[in-house]
């Protein structure tokens, strides 16, 4: 048949049909029995049809009264990518034949249809796209016609089948792929990509987050590209826009990186989906949602490779931050997790493995890589751990530590702060006299009975000026001071109406071991006082209330001196005469006796 006249009947075209479709309603119309017979006797090759071939376009135009443009809408073409209805699909998403389809849209075409009874229902072509996996108009799954069957048997077909599931709401990942395949679009972030991108990507990130219930990694998409259980939640987080793609990739890292033995093998599925595509070409912006989130997630050193190169360094695990800083795994960890409260934390794992954001920890780390333990410290200042202790507690050094909820605690004190230590005890060592007699700074402790703070107060605000260090390496054990002139600024700088425990003692005529022993009694009570100088704080007692207690007690070595009799011979004869200690001290204070009871026995 040569006639290019339209043919006899027409049917009413539809947007969404297939180029067979309307072929095979309209040889229906026109009382063919088969496509196969219009073709043979129109001479119109049936792969033709399907292709809408340039050498017979013409003559279906002229048929069916269909415009060409409509005709090739949703035509068959051979290449990887093409054109199909208003967007662009993979070949490999659409289906050889269109034999899929919904027994509730068929029904709804016989009963609603305008066309001949036997000429009204139609193949949408829609259903083609593999992505699709339910009707987008009633919701159930779509079912396949027998393989020999003929599209003009379709009337026959549903008068004797009747759909076996109810309808219900479509998935809204099949009405959105529908919806775009008819050109209907909101300008969302998947609208801004091709049709076959974004399935592709609904697609990896219901894969990845199945992944993550499983905390399981793979390169692979379970059953395939269109496995409708990815699909689902794929869509529901990439139609929220790439902030809610972002969010998610967020959470799918901290679940998984521990299972990696490779940080970029986290993301081994899009890797593999999008290491063969260009970066300038349809996957460009969704390479790069990757390529930048794996840099801002993953650790990975400058110039290692994700899709791209890496250009530098952003995240960090506690094992990579220890080599650059110079500080240890877990004082890193302590930084991160306990002082900067884990803003910087991506993800921990592993035991006590922690991957953080470098750009965030980094004045915090940089600030610790300065600072020394206080082993380190003491050792810079060439003294033991017990005077370092003391000069942490007298805050002479300001120092940091770990947080409250570890179970040891660490303190470090800045290098800086120690260099000036240093430098302010340097300035006040002056050449040693031999008039006078310089002892070691341990050693004027125990003569001059001051703490080991209080003399380096001395020197360095330069109260002390006879100061020496023995050797040429410096040591605040090597300094040497004169006891004299430090006995000789007894307790200036302190109230006058307050005494320390060392005039104390030569108050009330005894030694320094007895008013300790009195003050842990509760007899005498002791207030901390800062010195007026070295402001450190110091255990004083009030005149009035030791002036109080000698009224009312009198001290064993008191006696003994006013005597100027041995205290053991004196106490024996107090035994003697009834008269017992007012109270049990230790054994190395003296004894207290009240003063009535000595009255009393005339002693």
């Amino acid at each position: 048949m040569s006639d290019t006249r339209r043919l006899p009947t027409c049917v009413l075209f539809h947007k969404d049909e297939t180029p067979e479709s309307l072929m095979a309603r309209t040889a229906r119309a026109n009382s063919f029995y088969s496509l196969a017979e219009f073709c043979g006797f129109t001479g119109v090759p049936r792969a033709a049809i399907a292709t809408m071939n340039e050498e017979h376009l013409d003559q279906l135009v002229d048929w069916t009264g269909v415009g060409s443009a409509d005709l090739m809408r949703f035509a068959s073409r051979s290449a990887s990518v093409v054109e199909f209805g208003s967007d662009r699909v993979r070949k490999t998403q659409l289906r050889g034949s269109s034999r899929r389809y919904c027994p509730h849209c068929f029904a709804h075409d016989l009963e609603q249809g305008t066309d001949q009874p036997n000429a009204r229902i139609y193949m949408r072509a829609t259903w083609r796209f593999n992505m699709i996996s339910d009707c987008p108009d009633h919701g159930v799954r779509l079912a396949e016609l027998p393989v020999d069957f003929d599209l003009l048997d379709l009337r026959d077909f549903v008068a004797t089948t009747k759909p076996k599931q109810e309808e219900s709401n479509p998935s809204p990942h099949s009405k959105y792929f529908s919806d775009r395949l008819l050109g209907r679009t909101s300008g969302s972030y998947l609208d801004s990509l091709p049709l076959y991108v974004a399935a592709e990507l609904c697609s990896v990130l219901g894969a990845l987050k199945q992944k993550m219930v499983d905390n399981k990694i793979s390169e692979h998409v379970p059953l395939g590209m269109a496995n409708p259980e990815c699909l689902a939640p794929g869509y529901s987080i990439a139609c929220e826009g790439r902030e809610s793609i972002w969010k998610f990739l967020t959470a799918y890292v901290v679940k998984v990186i521990g299972r990696a033995t490779k940080y970029p093998m986290v993301f081994s599925l899009p890797l593999r989906w999008l290491r063969n595509e260009s970066a300038d070409g349809d996957f460009g912006s969704v390479r790069a949602i990757f390529q930048e989130h794996a840099e801002c997630h993953l650790p990975m050193a400058p110039g290692e490779s994700f899709l791209e190169p890496v250009p530098r360094r952003r995240v960090h695990t506690t094992y990579t931050a220890a080599k650059e800083y110079g500080i240890s795994e877990g004082r890193i960890r302590d930084i991160l997790v306990n002082q900067d409260d884990g803003k910087s934390v991506i993800a921990t794992f592993k035991g006590r493995g922690v991957v953080f954001h470098r750009d965030e920890a980094h004045p915090l780390l940089e600030a610790a890589s300065q600072q020394l333990t206080t082993k380190q410290a003491a050792e810079r200042l060439g003294c033991a751990m017990t005077q370092m202790e003391a000069l942490l507690i007298g805050g002479m050094l300001p120092f940091t530590s770990n947080g409250a909820s570890s179970t040891r605690v660490y303190r470090w004190v800045s290098e800086l702060e120690v260099n000036n230590f240093i430098q302010r005890i340097r300035s006040r060592v002056t050449e040693p006299s031999a008039k006078y007699n310089l002892v070691p700074i341990l050693t004027a402790t125990k003569v001059c009975r001051r703490i080991f703070p209080e003399i380096i107060a001395l020197i360095l605000d330069g109260t002390l000026k006879r100061v020496h260090m023995n050797g040429s390496a410096f040591g605040l054990r090597n300094i040497t001071v004169d006891p004299d002139e430090i006995d000789g600024l007894s307790d200036a700088g302190v109230e006058e109406d307050y005494l320390g425990r060392k005039d104390a003692a030569a108050f009330l005529r005894t030694s320094v071991e007895t008013i300790k022993d009195l003050i842990d009694l509760g007899v005498l009570s002791a207030t901390i006082v800062r010195h007026k100088k070295t402001n450190l704080p110091m255990d004083m007692m009030r005149l009035e209330e030791l002036n109080e207690f000698r009224e009312k007690y009198v001290v064993l070595d008191d006696l003994s001196k006013t005597r100027q009799v041995r205290s053991i011979k004196v106490r024996f004869d107090l035994e003697k005469l009834g008269v017992q200690p007012a109270y049990e001290g230790s054994r190395n204070a003296s004894k207290v006796y009240h003063r009535s009871d000595i009255k009393r026995v005339g002693f």
